[in-house]
């Protein structure tokens, strides 16, 4: 008994300070949005003891300090932390998905950390953030170095550059991999993408990254990842969005009276030039305002004076638009399958009166395990989108020939609007200078437009996997594009009478183009001694495109009713036409790339790719391409002090070349087309082109040095880039002199610099229980530069007085080049205008002048001429990008983008027309600033009109209204509700989401045009302000 009660004495005093160091341990286990997770696993590391958190995410168990807790939930990374001192956790999971970390490029799947060099990235939850339709809209002020121009119309798709423009004209958009399909934005095939079924967009900047693509790289890559499934739970997944927009920012306008007062000062000035000793305020009276014989105003007009009253054009054929937005998915994922497919509706009833847009569209993103060593799978999606469109000349002659004095309700009636006197608009008079000023009522309600298009694009794939880390791949992809536009004018309108004698006269056109690819690659990826990684891939690619088109117009049928779509009914047979085009072309290329890094410390990437293009003759198609690149993540070494505010300090620097092959087929021969002339003769004849054989590829080289900083358990990240890029052999469009027996030709001309400088900030400021704040900024900085043009050329002049699309060696591709303003004549300033010749041009008190600046041998010469013209330097701002923010309390979030630019320069069209008018034209309230003898430190000349031998300098002939176009523009402002999940639990709700956001919300700038990040667009369609209201949910 003694030896027994020993025993039992040292065994609990063994074990007694064990099982008091137990202690119970608390805490709560949350997804990346801080919502709880029911029923995720904790256990102990190395024991038995677990347990799983109740419907608040919370959870409880013993365990020591220092033990560490294994927490896992199905659909989410697991993830082991420590038992602290406190006793008490919170622990993030982060949701993961089959295939979720890979991208598609060139045929074979990588890993997104396997992309070196300069990659920016955006997910797709942040992308959904604005309510648009398109990529590139969602894209705007998201990363750095990348803009994105505005579309003219719904209809169209907007333009993107990526770091800047590095080639004359052979063109400046990137090229698009979707699911690892190499595309174009044929008939808006890219931006037919629906948004909801994006999962990540990667852009490749520098060469390191893009060499992946050869010769179509020198633009900038962008890579789209689609959704799939995740694994767990099949989800059903529904956003939907109303949006109802106005038109936005448009510049101010004179009201009638406005252009009453500045016509009879325009008038009266003209008539005291040329007599200066007359009664002005007598001309005025007796001729200028007297109606019984009118002189400056038409009949009308002087009943609109009298009324007191002001009609606004543009109100007519505009309205509160509308558009609603629609995506449903449906998606189930296990280890071996993944199933995702979605529908998309979208419909549009735009600002412009007549506007209509439908578009239907659907994917099937599916891949199979078929045994444990071979996968198949496919990417396919179809989009249609039907336009009802309203003719441009609606808008333009609206918004530029409105006349304020002009009563619109006879234009508009249905009995008055075919009349003589309403075909056209007028100020002042109709005469034969306003015949192509038509009548927008007609053409809104006459003048039918349609157009459908058809996207399908597929992706399919065999993937082997014989050996661990073995992978042998084989994709076919193909991308279909078919447009149809169809137009029909009536007779009794002006178009009619203007272009075809009366008749009535329909068009259709129809579109297609066909891209195939298949790629081939075997990549392989091991781990050895746990340190060493290698990622390695040899593959070839062969694409081919074909476009073809075929188009027919007919006039004169036998009603209109009939419309566009009895085409072969006309009955003018003589001015039938008909007309067709085809083009092609083919591309193949072997690609090798292999990447290694060693312990996360230090990365090679190196790649090789071979492109054969049938764009270039014998001896010249084939370009090879070679990148590299290195980097070190010092936070990696063992040496490095393991804290928590510093994760991250990575060293990276590539150097790479790719190419330019965008131009015309066969521009390396000179062709000879058939033709058929109307006197019933057919034969051969050229375009004026010459064939160039040495034409070849248009080659970029590149350097990017860029540094990744994270700090703070990665809640602040830091990444930024330097870039040098050299063009050479530009292909290069230009004239040729008529003893050449040649009009132009296309040759390998001229080198040009590019350099910049690219900052990325992402921040989490506050992440507790119920208050999350996030911050992101992005400048991008480019600077682009001519450094040679073809032969002993130092500068192309584009035509005789153009401000912009003129080449200089040493200057910016976007320069102004023009005469210097040295401002408006007065006494003060005598000195600098009397006594010199202005080259044909009136200068007298009052009147804009230029400045003499130089001369034949290079100094002033007292004459002012082209000699006197001078490059300004560039028109591109200094500095461009955007920041965004997000707030969240609880499941309340405001989200606000804002995008900006600085020290750019813009030539408004529209408002430099606005200040040039004389009253016969809409005005801008600025000219109420016009020289008069009361008021000589205006910042306008005086208005003149009607004054023989007056020709003064026009806004556009100086650098005078050239405008600063710095802005900074909240473009999307949201609120959004996402209701807890215990409470969506009960309801079989996984997700639950209320927003409501506002668009294009204002613009803080200087700019007096329509708007300083997109100009003034096409003129066709206004820029639109918008307020939507949507409802996410997942079950």
């Amino acid at each position: 008994m003694e030896k027994l009660f020993k025993f039992l004495f040292f065994f609990l005093m063994f074990c007694a300070p064990q099982a008091f160091a137990q202690s119970i341990v608390t805490g709560e286990v949350v997804d990346e949005k801080s919502e709880p997770l029911i029923g995720a696993t904790v256990m102990v590391k190395g024991t038995s003891t677990g347990t799983s958190t109740d419907i608040d995410g919370k959870f409880s168990l013993a365990a020591k300090t220092g033990d560490v807790l294994e927490v896992s939930y199905v659909g989410y990374e697991s993830k082991a932390v420590k038992v602290p001192e406190s006793g008490k956790l919170r622990i993030t999971l982060t949701e993961i998905s089959t295939g979720l970390d890979e991208v598609v490029v060139v045929g074979v799947s990588m890993k997104k950390s396997d992309l070196t060099g300069a990659v920016s990235q955006i997910d797709g939850d942040v992308l959904t953030e604005k309510p648009v339709t398109t990529v590139n809209d969602a894209l705007a002020g998201r990363m750095p170095g990348v803009s994105i121009g505005k579309a003219s119309s719904p209809s169209e798709s907007n333009s993107i550059k990526i770091r800047g423009t590095n080639t004359i004209n052979a063109g400046s958009s990137p090229i698009y991999v979707v699911d690892g399909l190499v595309m174009g934005d044929d008939y808006g095939s890219f931006n037919s993408i629906n948004v909801n079924d994006v999962e990540s967009i990667q852009v490749l900047k520098d060469a390191s990254a893009t060499a992946l693509y050869g010769s179509r790289g020198a633009n900038g890559v962008v890579v789209i990842t689609t959704k799939k499934a995740r694994v767990g739970e099949g989800k059903v997944t529904y956003d939907g969005w109303v949006k109802f927009t106005e038109p936005g920012h448009s510049p101010d306008l004179m009201d009638a009276n406005g252009i009453w007062n500045l016509r009879t000062e325009a008038f009266a000035n003209g008539y005291m030039y040329g007599n200066p000793n007359a009664d002005r305020d007598a001309y005025i009276k007796d001729y200028i305002w007297n109606e019984d014989s009118p002189l400056a105003f038409e009949r009308r007009e002087f009943l609109t004076h009298r009324l007191g009253k002001s009609y606004n054009w543009l109100d007519q054929v505009t309205r509160t638009g509308f558009e609603q937005n629609h995506a449903l998915s449906f998606s189930k994922a296990t280890d071996k399958t993944n199933v995702y497919l979605s529908f998309g509706l979208s419909d549009l009833n735009g600002i412009m009166k007549g506007t209509e847009q439908r578009r239907y569209s659907g994917r099937a993103n599916v891949s199979v395990d078929i045994k444990s060593w071979l996968r198949v799978g496919t990417n396919t999606s179809f989009t249609y989108t039907n336009d009802v469109m309203t003719d441009g000349q609606v808008y333009n002659q609206a918004h530029y020939n409105g006349n304020p004095l002009l009563d619109y309700e006879p234009f508009m009636n249905d009995e008055t609007r075919f009349d003589q006197e309403n075909l056209t608009l007028f100020w002042r008079a109709q005469s034969g200078d306003t015949n192509n000023n038509f009548n927008p009522f007609n053409t809104l309600n006459g003048v039918k437009t349609e157009r459908s298009r058809y996207h399908l694009m597929s992706s399919n794939f065999i993937n082997i996997n014989p050996l661990e880390g073995l992978n042998i791949r084989t994709t076919f992809a193909i991308n279909r594009a078919e447009q149809k536009w169809a137009q029909f004018v009536p007779t009794g309108i002006q178009e009619a009478i203007r272009y075809r004698g009366g008749d009535n006269y329909a068009k259709q056109q129809r579109d297609a183009s066909t891209q195939w690819q298949w790629d081939n690659t075997v990549s392989y990826d091991k781990t050895f001694a746990d340190v060493h990684r290698l990622n390695a891939f040899a593959g070839m690619s062969m694409s081919r495109y074909v476009a073809d088109g075929l188009w027919g117009e007919g006039r004169r049928f036998a009603s209109d009713d009939l419309g566009f779509n009895v085409l072969g009914a006309n009955a003018d047979i003589e001015n039938r036409a008909v007309r067709n085009y085809l083009s092609n072309s083919s591309l193949l290329s072997y690609v090798v790339r292999g990447n290694y890094n060693y312990d996360y410390r230090y990365f090679v990437t190196f790649t090789g790719r071979w492109d054969g293009s049938s764009k270039f003759g014998k001896g010249n198609k084939w370009g090879f391409f070679p990148s590299f690149s290195l980097a070190w993540n010092i936070a990696n070494e063992p040496y490095f002090p393991k804290t928590d505010w510093l994760n991250t300090l990575k060293l990276r620097g590539g150097y790479g070349s790719v190419g330019n092959q965008n131009i015309g087929d066969f521009l390396y021969l000179t062709l000879y087309s058939p033709y058929g002339s109307t006197d019933g003769t057919a034969g051969y004849g050229t375009d004026g082109r010459r064939g160039t054989p040495g034409i070849t590829w248009e080659k970029q080289k590149q350097e990017n040095l860029g540094i990744d900083l994270a700090f703070f358990n990665n809640r602040l990240n830091i990444s930024a880039d330097g870039f040098w890029i050299t063009n050479s052999d530009l292909l290069y469009s230009h004239s040729l002199a008529s003893s050449s027996g040649y009009i132009y030709t296309t040759e390998n001309v001229g080198e040009m610099t590019n350099r910049g400088f690219e900052l990325s900030i992402g921040a989490t400021p506050i992440r507790t229980q119920d208050w999350t704040w996030n911050v992101n900024f992005n400048l991008g900085m480019d600077r682009n530069k001519i450094t040679k043009l073809y032969g002993n050329v130092d500068h192309i002049y584009n035509g005789d007085n153009n401000r912009t699309g003129n080449l200089f060696i040493g200057e910016s591709l976007n320069n102004l080049y023009c005469l210097k303003a040295g401002g408006i004549a007065n006494e003060w300033n005598r000195s600098e205008w009397e006594g010199k010749t202005f080259n044909g041009r009136t200068i007298g008190l009052g009147d804009l002048y230029a400045l003499d600046v130089s001369g034949p041998d290079g100094i002033p010469d007292d004459v002012v001429d082209s000699y006197d013209r001078v490059c300004l330097g560039s028109m591109d701002p200094k500095a461009y990008g955007g920041f965004s923010t997000d707030l969240t309390w609880k499941g309340l979030t405001l989200n606000a983008i804002f995008t900006y630019s600085i020290g750019g320069r813009m030539i408004s069209g529209y408002y430099e027309s606005l200040i040039s008018s004389v009253g016969m034209s809409n005005a801008s309230p600025d000219l109420l600033d016009s020289w008069s003898p009361e008021n000589t430190g205006a910042y306008f000349p005086r208005r003149m009109f009607n004054a023989d031998g007056y020709s003064a300098y026009g806004a556009g002939d100086t650098d005078r209204y050239v405008q600063k176009s710095d802005f900074l523009k909240l473009s999307n402002l949201s609120f959004s509700y996402t209701f807890p999940k215990n409470i969506l639990r009960k309801i079989r709700f996984d997700n639950l989401r209320l927003y409501f956001t506002a668009g294009n919300v204002f613009t803080i700038t200087k700019y007096k045009g329509y708007d300083p990040e997109w100009g003034d667009g096409s003129g066709y369609f206004p820029t639109e302000r918008s307020y939507t209201i949507g409802l996410s949910f997942t079950l």
